[in-house]
């Protein structure tokens, strides 16, 4: 994935008034959503069955409750099309091929494991910057424990070396180090299914901490309504992958894993490539002429066995044998 080029190609079709191409990036994002698994696919489902038994979920209470609706995600039941593709097929190990990790291979076209990393790394190449930002903002000075205990550092450090490391540079790169390790908390917490916000506008929503108060396993954050998760990232991604210069390849990999997930079901021998997909309409269509409230056409057909023949279904009744499709 090329992000920034993608991101810019959407841009030009915004501009040029390219919305056709928008809107196929569109459907085939929500096709690969709905028809393929990612890597947190059970978690996030699992993560919003028990969001509506307890609404306010935490994350140290997760295992608990992921166990606790198991079986619920696991059944196949006819109103429950969350972990159904279209096809109503349930989206597990079973029937995919490559589970956990389709909607990557549409990306990057790697192994399983090679291509969620890079989804991964993706997502941290968003959030470091994020996190970055957030950090400068309420860690550079303040009163919270980790913006004291980050100054304190600093002019220790500073009162040590006789000034010859500045405080300021002890700053920063103790803000540098502390939102890499928030970065990579937040990538397991997405990993296991949660949100995360998309800015940390409040110091409150950092995990992460150099006073020793708070660690990811402890901490009893709630998520906020705004927070994305590693689908929503996913989505982003397909979005901008489908609008850019690599799109092609991108729908050749769609190709492989309908082939490859079609084979469980059909044997081995089965080819896309061979495959016809089409629709055939039957229909009859009555059609009443406009002008037969025409005075002129009136008396025409108020003529003797005229208005019989014109009641007749058949006369404008027309028959529709359709087949349209592709190879």
């Amino acid at each position: 994935l090329s992000g920034l080029g993608d991101l810019v190609s959407i841009i030009k079709h915004l501009v040029k008034g390219e919305f056709t191409a928008l809107r196929d990036a569109l459907y085939s994002t929500e096709y690969v959503m709905s028809m393929f698994s990612y890597a947190t696919f059970d978690e996030e489902g699992k993560y919003h069955l028990a969001k509506e038994k307890n609404n306010n979920l935490k994350y140290s209470e997760r295992v608990t409750a992921f166990k606790a609706v198991e079986n619920d995600w696991k059944k196949e039941e006819k109103y429950f099309t969350d972990n159904k593709t279209l096809t109503n097929k349930m989206i597990n190990a079973e029937n995919n091929v490559a589970f956990g990790a389709e909607a990557e291979y549409v990306l990057y076209g790697k192994t399983n494991q090679g291509s969620v990393n890079s989804a991964f790394g993706s997502i941290y190449a968003i959030r470091y910057p994020l996190n970055l930002a957030s950090g400068f903002q309420h860690f550079w000075s303040g009163e919270s424990l980790t913006a004291v205990a980050i100054n304190t550092f600093a002019n220790g450090i500073c009162s040590l070396s006789s000034g010859i490391i500045p405080a300021a540079v002890v700053k920063v790169a103790a803000i540098l180090l502390l939102a890499a390790v928030e970065t990579g908390t937040d990538l397991v917490r997405v990993g296991d299914g949660f949100p995360v916000e998309l800015y940390k506008a409040d110091d409150s929503d950092w995990v992460t901490s150099f006073s020793g108060e708070s660690d990811s396993e402890s901490t009893e954050f709630i998520d906020s309504d705004g927070g994305l998760f590693y689908s929503d990232y996913i989505y982003l991604f397909l979005c901008m992958g489908f609008s850019g210069d690599n799109a092609s390849e991108m729908y050749y990999r769609v190709g492989d894993l309908i082939q490859a997930n079609m084979r469980k079901t059909q044997g081995d021998t089965y080819t896309l490539s061979k495959s016809r997909v089409y629709f055939k309409l039957n229909a009859k269509l009555r059609v009443d002429p406009l002008m037969l409230e025409i005075p002129m056409v009136s008396e025409y057909t108020s003529e003797i066995g005229v208005a019989e023949r014109m009641a007749k279904d058949d006369w404008c009744t027309f028959e529709l044998n359709v087949v349209r499709g592709y190879s």
